[in-house]
This record gives structure tokens, sequence and C-alpha cells, in this order.
């Protein structure tokens, strides 16, 4: 996990030989060592799809259980890192060569309506 554990988290990797890039609104309070409802949903999918590794990312990494406290404003900082993040996960799972590791791009937005596609 990148973050701090209380208020933001920016990656949560559950490592596998193939991995489902999830990218969420805002992180739930899920980490490494305690799943939640959402890591449980995305697991499913992975499962799924023939997956057996996830990538957790989001929109905005400010953790909380409800969107309605998220920042009313966004932070600048934790924006422009976040975006660092996101660029670093998809720079890896990128293959000069031509190919993706990372096969699957999954948006949940919101997760009962996930919106996968291949790449």
């Amino acid at each position: 996990m990148i973050g701090d554990a209380g208020t933001e988290r920016f990656l949560l990797e559950i490592s596998g030989n193939k991995s489902l890039i999830i990218i969420g609104a805002n992180p739930s309070t899920a980490d490494e060592k305690k799943t939640d409802r959402t890591v449980t949903m995305g697991m499913a999918i992975a499962d799924k799809y023939g997956y057996d590794g996830l990538v957790f990312l989001n929109l905005y990494p400010q953790r909380t259980r409800d969107p309605k406290e998220l920042h009313t404003e966004s932070n600048k900082s934790l924006h422009e890192r976040n975006l660092e993040v996101i660029k670093s996960v998809i720079e890896k799972a990128y293959n000069p060569m031509g190919f993706w590791r990372m096969a699957t791009l999954c948006c949940l937005v919101p997760i009962s309506s996930a919106i996968c596609m291949r790449l």
C-alpha cells in the first residue's frame, strides 16, 4: 500500500502473476491485511476474468467510507502524487514489445456497474 493508512491511499496491490488494474472513485478503508466489500468484489471480478492479482488505484486518494466526506476542493499535492502513482502503474504494466502484462483495465464507478475493457 502506498499512502498514509489513515487519510489517503494511492495504491493497494494484491500480488499475482496476472493482475487486474481497478480504478475507483476514492479509496476504501481496506489495506493489505484487511479487506472490505470493495476489495472482495474486485477479487471476484478478477477471478471471473482469470486474474490472480489486483492493483487498486483511485481518481482521488482521500480515504473515506462515505464519498460525501471527500474534500470539497482538490488538494493539489495529493492530486499530483496520485497522478504520478497512476502513471507509474500504467508504465509498469506496459511492455515495450507492445504487449500488456496487466491486460485489463477495470473502472469501478460505482463498483456495482463495473466496466471492463481489454487493452
